[in-house]
């Protein structure tokens, strides 16, 4: 009886692990996303960053200056940005991928994006979702991008 208990919550213990930081789901959505522009989740570490429809104006504007101010160094093709807007005034040229959802599409991915977000990849799985919250743009792209740029 004591042995039972010890293998049962051994194995509970495994499939709580195994579930954690999984985003199989949002993995699936981001693929069908990337998919309808002949994209995929590569299978080398890679960063998306997604401005969504729905973000804050000063939030687009300042991520687009920070990528513009940062990226351009070198030609750059562990990063993708992708926007929304075509349109937006603040796109500049900047030296990586840059794909505009023109489908509109993002919105329909099933996690939730109120403001720009770094999503970060490896071996075709989403690994990280960082939400860029208004008040610390610059330092989150700064410490979430600092191994792409």
């Amino acid at each position: 009886m004591r042995n039972s208990k010890k293998i049962i919550a051994a194995i509970v213990s495994v499939l709580l692990l195994a579930g954690c930081g999984s985003y199989s789901k949002e993995t699936d959505s981001f693929n069908n996303v990337l998919k309808q522009y002949d994209m995929e989740i590569p299978n080398e570490g890679h960063c998306f960053v997604v401005i969504p429809e729905f973000s804050c104006y000063g939030c687009i504007q300042e991520t687009w200056l920070w990528l513009e101010k940062n990226v351009n160094e070198r030609p750059n093709y562990d990063m993708t940005v992708i926007d929304f807007n075509k349109d937006d005034v603040f796109v500049k040229k900047i030296n990586c991928d840059v794909c505009f959802d023109t489908l509109g599409i993002l919105n329909d991915v099933c996690f939730d994006m109120a403001n720009p977000m770094i999503i970060k990849t490896s071996n075709k799985k989403i690994r990280s979702i960082i939400s860029i919250d208004s008040r610390y743009i610059d330092e989150t792209l700064e410490s979430n991008l600092a191994d792409y740029i």
